[in-house]
């Protein structure tokens, strides 16, 4: 599924979002997830943060709380 995603990355690596993120940049940096039997590839936190604060989309600011403590919880203790 690795190779799958990385091929997917560059063949669409030119492809800007809503956000004016390019979904190539989202590609790079997403990680495997298994859910019940399904391996399903999700965006790092990170650049969903990101592409919520340069959407503009009036929903976005609801949700991006809940978005930074989460990321906040993730972070390993220093």
């Amino acid at each position: 599924m690795k190779d799958a995603h990385r091929e997917f990355a560059a063949d669409h690596h030119d492809v800007p979002s809503d956000s004016g993120v390019r979904t190539g940049e989202l590609a790079a940096k997403a990680h495997p997830l298994r859910v019940d039997n399904v391996e399903v590839i999700v965006a790092d936190l990170g650049d969903v943060i990101r592409s919520k604060e340069t959407a503009g989309r009036p929903k976005d600011p609801r949700v991006l709380p809940i978005l930074y403590r989460h990321q906040a919880a993730s972070r390993p203790a220093e």
